[in-house]
């Protein structure tokens, strides 16, 4: 399927009743939006009525805190997509906390959640469902990862829908001043290969997406959601790709714990380091550090000043998600407890120079070199 303008255009006239925002704060006409800082992750994958007041009430515990620089959500594609071509939900939902970041001077990170870690009920459009483009861990069976289902991305026609998707919500959000980064899931995908799954065929079709978002966004950063894929040269090469000509912020949803000592790599982490012999794109592409429960647990009960230094002395973040912790670990690992005062002791410190390397044209060229000038960014 060839996705044109007119293809776009006819898929988003079921949308037509959902005015656009008119942002409130002026947009800069060149540069990408740039704003780097600690942003908080409310684990919620569904969104409800009650999912969103509580991210609001969360929102406003902090909103006279400049440490703390806005909120990630990731809810389930048929959060974002009603019918086919039908993006009026996730219009109205990304509104919503649009409206509500603008009354506090914070910003947007939008995850779409393409595969589901604890049930597959509701997670998918019923027509993505329909055109058996889902993939259902069977009865008994134990996925890597904890995975439950996937949109079976690593098919084109399947990939084509979640293209639409981030050239609609483009068009109506990459100028706004307050949505900061767009992302799909993570590089690993736990399906078998039994089971129809490829890594080659997923890396090319990721590829197209980055490839095809990244002229839809111009003006919006992108994330590789990067932890693993089958070894470090199929890594480097998705990484590689996506960064080229700029617009991309690298890093997956966990840390590489035991912290401080690493003894279980993660694959895109070590090969953004140039662990894997390759180059080190530290300081030339955003990192965005996140922790989830991994590194917040009973397992790996980190602190969080051994997740930081991790993600600021290690991987040289730009932007760090930490997940809005209420269950999981002890007094240190809590958000309100822990995490928070943590983020207020440093004052919201992160790298918050974009890196140097500006369009990353030479990323991955043979004797390319760090350059001098590069994208500064710019910032409300």
């Amino acid at each position: 399927m060839t996705l044109t303008r007119r293809t776009l255009l006819r898929g988003l006239v079921a949308a037509a009743a959902v005015p656009a925002l008119t942002p409130s704060l002026a947009f800069a006409a060149t540069g990408r939006k740039w704003h780097p800082g600690h942003y908080f992750w409310p684990s919620q994958t569904a969104w409800s009525a009650d999912v969103q007041r509580s991210h609001f009430v969360a929102l406003d515990a902090v909103a006279a805190n400049p440490y703390v620089k806005g909120i990630k959500v990731a809810f389930h594609w048929s959060n974002f997509e009603a019918a086919r071509g039908d993006y009026s939900p996730g219009f109205r939902i990304i509104d919503a906390y649009l409206t509500k970041l603008d009354a506090m001077d914070k910003f947007l990170m939008v995850h779409v959640n393409e595969r589901s870690f604890g049930g597959s009920a509701a997670v998918y459009p019923r027509y993505v469902v329909d055109n058996d483009w889902v993939i259902t861990r069977p009865s008994g069976a134990t996925w890597t990862g904890g995975l439950d289902s996937a949109a079976k991305m690593w098919q084109p026609a399947v990939m084509d829908r979640l293209i639409a998707m981030s050239q609609a919500f483009a068009t109506r959000y990459d100028g706004h001043p307050r949505f900061e980064q767009f992302s799909l899931g993570e590089t690993a995908v736990g399906v078998p290969a039994k089971h129809g799954f490829s890594t080659e065929a997923w890396r090319t079709q990721l590829k197209r997406w980055f490839t095809e978002s990244k002229r839809a966004w111009p003006s919006t950063h992108l994330r590789l959601n990067a932890n693993f894929m089958d070894n470090d040269e199929a890594m480097r090469d998705l990484i590689t790709h996506c960064v080229r000509g700029g617009g991309v912020t690298v890093g997956g949803p966990n840390p590489e714990p035991p912290l401080p000592n690493i003894a279980r790599f993660v694959t895109a982490n070590r090969v953004f380091r140039g662990n894997d012999g390759g180059e080190d794109l530290r300081g030339k592409v955003p990192w965005t550090g996140e922790v989830q429960a991994k590194g917040l647990g009973t397992r790996f009960p980190q602190t969080p000043k051994e997740i930081f230094d991790y993600h600021y002395d290690t991987m040289h973040a730009n932007h760090m998600v930490w997940l809005h912790n209420t269950r999981t670990g002890g007094t240190p690992q809590r958000w309100s407890t822990g995490i928070l005062p943590y983020i207020n002791s440093i004052k919201g410190r992160v790298h918050t120079s974009h890196p140097t390397e500006g369009d990353c044209s030479k990323i991955g060229v043979s004797g390319s070199t760090r350059r001098a000038d590069g994208l500064a960014g710019w910032a409300l």
